[in-house]
């Protein structure tokens, strides 16, 4: 079986790996507070892939965590305890999750994170990751807490590790939203709004696109706030019409004269399919207002198409893989009108000219006799975000497999993104994406170690790093640029 871990940051980042047969998530978030600061963490695990074992009342699974605040080589502050789950009468009844939560007192600074869970029912069963982590509240400045975000919230009738402000906050730990989840709610923290602004202010929060930036019109909502020296937001935006995509939960502080002084986000993920292509609507182009009018060749019309897909929105794709090969010529041309009318309505034929200049050249550049360049992996991202600002290429290190790494100084409003891509076939032109670091891209954590896999055993999914090699540079540019 496999064991996935999720692991969601306040640094925005999800990971994930492959072991054995444990499935959890897991999320933390900085606080202050009167007393000072500390982390809160949230665990989650699925109940049907932990072992249960018997025991006197029962079935129950134990699982061992370990949290190790480190600063070098020393110490700072750990907890380690075991969760146990609900108990079952039967070893055949359905296995619950269960939910853990702790608040762990810790001082400003930055550290390093180590988290290692252990199924204590299972064999060959440890996983441990680690981050850094900062932890830094300043006196005088505005600051935001991390950012919960929750299954539920409710009055309190009793206070519990899950109380804030007599309200039980239920937390909902995962980045990832599907279709059946038409919320998203939310708790943070604001500290020293009374010292820096004074006056009354407005909380605005709303969801952008990851990718682009874009702010999605209609889901947003103000607060207005009297300053003060902690503030608690509770907050929630109805995404029921938002469609499949990453995208980026913001809330800010807006002074009187609506300038933001400060703001936090969360990355997170939706998984909704838009509804499928209006095909009323493309009927309504007339042929002889269409630059596509004279494409009536089926085949280059279908290649035109397919050559889209890289910049595709998630509506878009769904045609492109399900509805293109029993679709008529003339529903194709109008698709095609219809998608660069949509990004410019003012000549849509000279924004085709433009991107169809960049598929020739995908073509020349990474087509093979039976793919074409934008088919390809490399054409893909060459195609969606251009041409990368440098390159690394290698074809004769002794342990690795020949491998290619993009470094982009900037993606839309993500910095510093790498991509890995490789030929495990040795030979000719077809490189396979392996890892980049690009939110809502393939991750991989060892992707050094699958490059170099003609030297290296597998067999320990938890090393992330090659073994050592003569003449491997792909670790060194990859962290040096």
């Amino acid at each position: 079986m496999k064991k996935i871990l999720f692991i969601i940051f306040t640094g925005l980042i999800a990971i994930n790996t492959n072991a054995q047969s444990l499935e959890s998530y897991f999320h933390y978030a900085p606080f202050n507070s009167p007393d000072g600061a500390y982390v809160e963490t949230y665990l989650s695990t699925i109940g049907s892939s932990a072992v249960f074992k018997a025991t006197e009342n029962g079935y129950q699974s134990q699982i061992e965590v370990t949290i190790l605040f480190k600063q070098q080589d020393t110490i700072r502050t750990f907890e380690k305890y075991v969760l146990k789950s609900p108990v079952i009468k039967n070893e055949d009844d359905p296995k619950p999750n269960f939910l853990d939560q702790q608040r762990i007192p810790i001082k400003p600074g930055i550290y390093n994170f180590e988290l290692v869970i252990k199924d204590l029912n299972a064999e060959d069963n440890q996983f441990k990751i680690n981050d850094i982590i900062r932890i830094d509240f300043p006196e005088n400045m505005l600051s935001f807490s991390g950012i919960q975000i929750l299954e539920d919230y409710y009055e309190s009738t009793e206070e519990s590790i899950l109380t804030k402000n007599s309200i039980d906050l239920i937390p909902y730990v995962s980045n990832f939203f599907p279709g059946n989840i038409n919320s998203i709610k939310f708790y943070t923290e604001l500290y020293n709004s009374k010292k820096v602004i004074s006056d009354d202010f407005l909380i605005r929060y709303y969801i952008k696109e990851d990718e682009s930036g874009k702010t999605i019109p209609n889901i947003a909502r103000f607060k207005r706030m009297s300053a003060e020296k902690y503030l608690p937001i509770l907050g929630e935006l109805n995404i029921e019409s938002l469609p499949s995509g990453n995208y980026q939960l913001v809330i800010e502080v807006l002074d009187k004269d609506n300038k933001k002084r400060k703001e936090v986000s969360y990355f997170f993920q939706r998984s909704k399919p838009l509804d499928p292509i209006d095909f009323e609507k493309l009927e309504t182009f007339e042929m002889n207002q269409m630059f596509t009018g004279n494409m009536e060749h089926p085949d280059s019309l279908t290649n035109y198409i397919k050559s889209l897909r890289p910049i595709a929105n998630e509506r878009e794709k769904q045609f492109i893989d399900r509805k293109i090969k029993s679709s008529d010529v003339k529903i194709k041309q109008r698709f095609f009108y219809s998608f660069w009318f949509d990004r410019n309505p003012g000549d849509p034929g000279n924004e085709w000219d433009v991107y169809y200049k960049q598929v020739k050249l995908s073509d020349k550049l990474f087509g093979t006799r039976i793919k074409k360049g934008f088919e390809s992996d490399r054409g893909r991202v060459f195609l969606a975000y251009g041409s990368p600002d440098d390159t690394y290429q290698s074809g004769h290190e002794p342990s690795a497999y020949p491998y290619e790494i993009w470094s982009f100084y900037k993606i839309q409003n993500q910095r510093n993104k790498k991509f890995v891509f490789y030929n495990p076939n040795l030979a000719g032109n077809d490189y396979e994406l392996l890892h980049s670091n690009l939110r809502g891209e393939l991750q991989t954590p060892n992707w050094h170690r699958i490059l170099n896999k003609r030297n290296n055993d597998l067999y320990n999914q938890d090393v992330m790093q090659s073994d050592d090699q003569w003449g491997n540079r792909a670790l060194e540019y990859y962290n040096s640029h």
